[in-house]
């Protein structure tokens, strides 16, 4: 005979199991945004250790030019999160979250560990963009899971639980990482990467439910934003900016090394450092914008211009150097909130597409100016010069900025944030 409390308890025990499944599914979420987190950023740290083995000879008699060389790893990974950025963005918006993240997540753990065992710099440097071209779109697709897996009422904590993972990264995860590059060799580093993104694979693969599409998403629509001439101004406002930081902390290594006479033992505790000023900047920058886009944009750029100033007196110094390249980690990621809201502003009905541009605008201006900040140092004239170019680049992306906030917008209201979760 079945009784009343064998019931209860067997929705007991059902609610349980979707319990665990719920938290494995958000423990998977934030370990692939840890995961991305770690790759695309501990390569600033283990650019020497690149440099020396593929550039031996190089690395010797030019230091400055063999960074260079090594620091297309870091702008190869930004070219390939440009590419995915709004292809993959399109096809999210039609795509069952589940298989679609299982997709990425199982892309990214490959082409990272291929990258990870190659000889040649030619393949290496080709899986590396491959392992990049899911980036975007699995911050913008897990966002969405991880709101829906709290359930009504609750999405903004899902959400910050997805992206706490990429904050982990940036605190924890690349000074950890680099470490481990320094004392095994940094394949292993790389490596390690691409078994954390398998991990993610079989935890979203046991614990995400699969979700109803929305089919009033239309491809053309996705790709409609384009038609948009306010949204170019906001990504050429983005890549500038960007550019202009991103020209002097890819060569944070060795400026704080060959430059600053930073030890190389203490260079994880220093990252340790720039992720807390990321962190910080990506937190505040989102609380200013949302009192008012224009405070977050000037207390980024301003931070950046400090970042700068401290760089250009004391660059030779431990303190000076630390200090001011933790400004410009936390003005990179402060002018992130004011450009993603910028983005859904300018993309109107399709905020989501706009959203998910953003990744794919800050990591053009990247690869730019690694690239630039590479021709400078290689050129031997020193990186006092290469942070005179970051402030001429950050400086153009300053007065973008300013012609987007003279422009007229419409309000970033609920209902348009609410569209991306309704995807």
């Amino acid at each position: 005979m079945f009784r009343k409390s064998d019931g209860q308890a067997l929705l007991a025990t059902v609610d349980s199991q979707v319990a665990v499944k719920r938290t494995v599914a958000l423990i998977a979420l934030a370990l692939g945004g840890f995961a991305i987190g770690c790759s695309e950023f501990v390569g600033i740290g283990l650019l020497p250790e690149i440099a020396s083995e593929f550039w031996p000879s190089l690395a010797v008699a030019n230091p400055e030019a063999a960074n260079a060389e090594a620091a297309r790893f870091i702008s190869f990974y930004a070219v390939g999160v440009v590419i995915g950025g709004p292809i993959l963005g399109a096809l999210a918006a039609r795509t069952n979250p589940r298989p679609f993240l299982l997709v990425l997540l199982i892309a990214m753990g490959v082409g990272t560990a291929l990258t990870a065992i190659m000889p040649a710099i030619a393949l290496l440097l080709g899986f590396r963009v491959l392992s990049a071209i899911p980036h975007a779109a699995f911050f913008g697709v897990a966002a969405i899971a991880g709101g829906r897996l709290m359930g009504k009422g609750h999405e903004g904590r899902g959400v910050g639980l997805v992206l706490g993972g990429l904050a982990f990264a940036n605190v924890v995860g690349v000074p950890l990482a680099t470490w481990i590059g320094y004392e095994f060799g940094w394949r292993l580093c790389y490596l390690i990467i691409g078994v954390l993104f398998l991990v993610a694979f079989v935890g979203v693969l046991y614990g995400l439910p699969s979700y109803a599409l929305d089919r009033r998403v239309s491809l053309r629509r996705s790709l409609g934003v384009f038609a948009t001439p306010r949204l170019w101004f906001v990504l050429a406002m983005g890549a500038a900016s960007s550019a202009g930081i991103f020209a002097v902390i890819t060569y944070t290594a060795p400026l704080l090394v060959d430059q600053a006479g930073v030890s190389r033992a203490a260079l994880p505790w220093v990252l340790v450092i720039l992720g807390i000023g990321m962190t910080l900047g990506n937190a505040l920058g989102g609380i200013v914008a949302d009192i008012r886009m224009s405070l977050a944009m000037w207390m980024a750029f301003l931070t950046a211009a400090a970042g700068f100033a401290v760089l250009l007196v004391w660059i030779d110094t431990p303190v000076g150097s630390i200090a001011g390249l933790t400004l410009l980690m936390f003005a990179l990621s402060g002018i992130s909130p004011f450009t993603q809201l910028s983005l859904m502003n300018a993309a109107g009905d399709n905020p989501s597409m706009g959203g998910t541009l953003n990744s794919s605008c800050m990591n053009l201006g990247n690869a730019a100016g690694a690239t630039l900040g590479g021709l400078v140092i290689a050129s031997g004239i020193g990186f006092s010069a290469l942070v005179g170019m970051g402030i001429a680049l950050a400086f153009i992306g300053f007065l973008l900025a300013l012609r987007i906030m003279r422009s007229p917008r419409r309000s970033i209201d609920q209902k348009a944030v609410g569209a991306l979760s309704a995807q």
